[in-house]
């Protein structure tokens, strides 16, 4: 599996088009950080669509601004969708505050486990690719 690490979180293929982002423990999620995660996707995917599987590291907060440029059409450029794993109550909020207020472009869901996730990251992928020839 090909793995990226940025200042804010380790990003690793898991399957074809399914990205794993693991935002490190206590960190800040800023601008600079999105777009290093941003960039980090388009590498690990050849600039290809792809979905991923976002799980937050104790602790972890994100601007206003983070979450303002990551629900943007121009930022989500080729994500599918993005599955949130709320494994405490801080993301939690977090999550349903960004879904609310945000609103992001590309369909995102709340899970409670990883397995829940990645099946409905596969059905999105899936469901992109048949309507999409992949490149």
């Amino acid at each position: 599996m090909e793995t990226v690490h940025t200042s804010v979180a380790t990003l690793t293929l898991l399957e074809d088009s399914v990205i794993l982002l693991q935002v490190n423990s206590h960190s800040d999620l800023g601008v600079k950080g999105i777009i290093e995660i941003r960039e980090a996707n388009f590498k690990l995917n050849n600039g290809n669509p792809y979905c991923v599987l976002m799980e937050a590291g104790e602790f972890t907060t994100a601007t206003k601004e983070a979450r303002e440029m990551s629900a943007t059409k121009e930022h989500a450029k080729n994500r599918i969708a993005m599955a949130i794993i709320q494994n405490n109550v801080a993301i939690k909020l977090l999550t349903i505050f960004y879904l609310k207020i945000n609103k992001p472009v590309s369909p995102t869901k709340p899970f409670r486990t990883k397995e829940e996730a990645l099946v409905w990251l596969r059905e999105m992928r899936d469901s992109y690719y048949s309507k999409h020839k992949k490149k």
